[in-house]
């Protein structure tokens, strides 16, 4: 197997008025990004247990050896328990970890009155836009009340959409990082079809760079003052650009028979589902193509055994956390990356920084 080499990839200087993507303006900025949520929500999305978040501390201990930060984005049952948040003070007051918003539709009033929203694990945009508004304003107003205002964002289940811009921005949030590029999550379901449900959102083509989104389409750039940084994607070695997006764009099926023939498939910066050895290789393509910004995400839930489907045993959460540190080791080792939080990497890549 070929070692992948370590060395600087320092990402180009832009003026960030000059083009829909955003680009720092030194080396590449490494953010970790948890969704802080209940317990196994695969399992039962109406989980009302938060036992999690009591792995966090370990977690931020292994952060702390790589200098990095967590981006905490939580939910709203999060906010409301005293136990999560007391354990969510400490590692603010101590560690400088960032306090997001994340969005479950099912767990943050107010609900629907059909009570849709609390039977099904429902997508942010399958609701009337005033409703997501309210939600997100309670969601906002809870967390800045222990926290102070939040600044950024996830959708849960990825459910972003243009039409939601407009509501952060006025809330006050300055960068989103619900879009993972390359995934259709259409086929997904969330409310019933039968029952006016639309399903995920289809990010096949959103930019793999920071960008800010349209006021039209979210996976494309525009003019929004949002700042959009995906989770990182990239294949497993590097390609010409228009070959690894038709690469990256195929079917589930088609994807898997590309990492059973090993030629080049596609890795997304989730520890929980990749090996090791895939983030490696990811990262060091996403490196070489000058990405600002590398984004791993993860979920809260992950880091406890039994909250999961990916963690049900102690041996499989262990590998998770392994998995953690061999690729923030990696980054670490590579000349020019730095670790921060997700709104000062946006704001430091949208060159609103001092």
């Amino acid at each position: 197997m070929n070692m992948i080499p370590h060395g600087p990839a320092t990402g180009s200087q832009r003026n960030p008025g000059a083009s829909p993507h955003a680009c720092t303006s030194g080396g590449p900025l490494v953010v970790v990004t948890v969704d802080t949520e209940p317990d196994d929500a695969w399992g039962n999305h109406r989980n009302e247990s938060v036992a999690n978040v009591q792995q966090l501390p370990r977690f931020q201990r292994l952060l702390d050896r790589f200098g990095a930060r967590a981006t905490l984005l939580v939910t709203y049952r999060i906010i409301q328990s005293d136990a999560a948040v007391r354990v969510l003070e400490r590692l603010v007051a101590e560690c400088r970890a960032e306090i997001g918003a994340h969005l479950h539709p099912w767990e943050n009033p107010p609900f629907l009155s059909s009570g849709l929203d609390l039977q099904h694990p429902t997508f942010p945009h399958e609701l009337p836009l005033p409703v997501f508004a309210e939600k997100l304003a309670v969601l906002t107003d809870a967390i800045e009340r222990r926290f102070g205002r939040p600044t950024s964002y996830r959708a849960g289940r990825w459910g972003m959409v243009a039409e939601h811009l407009s509501v952060l921005e006025r809330l006050g949030y300055r960068v989103d990082t619900s879009v993972i590029p390359w995934i259709d999550w259409r086929p997904k379901s969330g409310i019933p079809r039968t029952q006016g449900g639309r399903g995920g959102v289809d990010y096949r083509k959103a930019p793999r760079k920071p960008y800010h989104p349209s006021y039209r389409d979210v996976a494309r750039p525009g003019a929004a003052r949002i700042l959009e940084v995906p989770v990182t994607v990239a294949m497993t070695r590097r390609l010409p650009a228009p070959m690894a997006s038709w690469l990256g764009r195929l079917p589930d099926m088609a994807q898997g028979a590309l990492r059973k023939l090993r030629v080049a498939w596609p890795v997304w910066a989730t520890p929980a589902s990749e090996p090791a050895e895939h983030l490696t290789r990811m990262a060091h393509v996403a490196l070489k193509e000058s990405a600002p910004i590398i984004n791993i995400a993860l979920h809260s839930s992950e880091l406890m055994v039994g909250g999961s489907p990916r963690s049900r045993s102690d041996e499989a959460t262990d590998a998770i956390f392994q998995r953690i540190e061999s690729l923030l080791a990696w980054l670490a080792s590579c000349p020019g990356c730095s670790f921060a939080t997700l709104s000062d990497a946006a704001a430091h890549g949208d060159g609103s920084a001092a």
